[in-house]
């Protein structure tokens, strides 16, 4: 998924990934957020 932003010009981007499955921030358990920042 990282990739796929790079490669459509993102600079940054945050992916997350919510308890359950969701595919957003999670209040009901824990959430894995990944940060992905392009270098100048």
């Amino acid at each position: 998924m990282a990739e796929v932003l790079r490669m459509l010009g993102s600079h940054r981007a945050m992916i997350v990934h919510g308890h359950g499955g969701m595919d957003e921030l999670s209040l009901s358990g824990d959430s894995t957020v990944w940060k992905s920042a392009r270098e100048r």
